[in-house]
């Protein structure tokens, strides 16, 4: 790949949406630990830990800040999105604190079995919510 391709890609990546530029940073990044693994031996156990507590820590945040700064209860969607956001935070936090802690922690069983219980539960109201709003775009689109 040459210097005008890479000036074309950084061009293009600049009119993109920030997410747009990070998540091809993020691509080319893992490609090159793919690229390097060829030539020193990686530990992708510890590198996928890592990583998980980085996606764990990223999701707490951001359901911190969505439940503390944003008007969730106004809307159905809202409520959904919080709810979706809590689950996704409580399993991360469970499965990152079973890769770096003992596994058998006191009461581990209880937890899990509480956190995929209620995450089940909380997510049939939000299927069938999704699915009502789908129907009413749809009826809107429609008319």
């Amino acid at each position: 790949m040459g210097w005008p391709m890479i000036c074309r890609v950084a061009h293009w990546l600049k009119t993109q949406e920030p997410i747009v530029g990070v998540t091809a940073v993020a691509a080319v990044m893992v490609c090159f630990a793919f690229v390097l693994d060829l030539f020193v031996e990686l530990d992708y156990r510890l590198a996928a830990n890592i990583s998980l507590l980085f996606v764990a820590l990223l999701v707490n945040v951001f359901t911190l800040l969505y439940l503390f700064r944003s008007i969730w209860w106004k809307n159905e969607i809202g409520k959904i999105y919080l709810a979706k956001c809590l689950v996704l935070s409580a399993v991360l936090d469970h499965i990152a604190l079973s890769l770096w802690w003992d596994l058998d922690y006191p009461f581990r069983q209880q937890i899990r079995f509480a956190i995929y219980t209620l995450g089940a539960v909380a997510y049939l109201p939000m299927l069938v919510s999704l699915l009502r709003e789908q129907s009413r775009d749809r009826r809107r689109v429609r008319a």
